[in-house]
């Protein structure tokens, strides 16, 4: 029984060891993605900024305020309100630079660390868009940053699927417009 207790001991500073080596390592992960839409990039880009849309196309979104600064302009801060993996999620998100009706950065902070997401409208030869999404997440601490990197795929997953009904609602806005 004791020799049972030292080995379990042992794995579980050995796992526990490796977990904060993974995430000590490697902080940071990152993806990107393009989707293309059929609407022109100005119609894409006002529907991007229409708060009101968050609920039919973002997974779980509950709802958003203003915290500070004036909405739309570099510095303004919100707070958005949603749920995550069956938890309830907080994200402080920093309006850091846009460019009007092509792209617009933001750095958002939770329990699950600090994101900047990139998104930007590009005008496609053909009169419609296509948008194009960064994403990199720092982690915070070694056990966040582990948790993160086993998380990449799902969060990857999720994003494409809250860009992929993005898309739909574009183009059934754009239908019957």
């Amino acid at each position: 029984m004791k020799r049972l207790f030292q080995t379990l001991l042992i794995l579980t500073i050995a796992g526990t060891a490796a977990v904060l080596c993974i995430g000590w390592q490697n902080p940071s992960t990152s993806h990107s993605m393009r989707i293309p839409i059929e609407a022109p990039a100005a119609y894409t880009w006002e529907q991007f900024q229409n708060f009101n849309n968050n609920k039919k196309w973002i997974e779980g979104y509950q709802t958003m305020e203003v915290v500070s600064g004036f909405p739309g302009q570099p510095g303004s801060k919100y707070r958005m309100y949603m749920e995550f993996n069956g938890s309830d999620l907080v994200l402080d998100q920093t309006l850091k630079a846009i460019d009007p009706g092509k792209q617009v950065v933001v750095d958002s902070e939770s329990s699950l660390g600090v994101n900047t997401m990139v998104f930007t409208v590009h005008p496609m030869p053909d009169g419609t868009s296509e948008i194009e999404v960064y994403s990199r997440m720092l982690g915070g601490d070694a056990i966040t940053c582990a948790v993160n990197k086993a998380m990449h795929k799902t969060i990857k997953a999720q994003e494409m699927a809250n860009y992929i009904r993005f898309k739909d609602l574009v183009e059934r806005k754009f239908a019957g417009h």
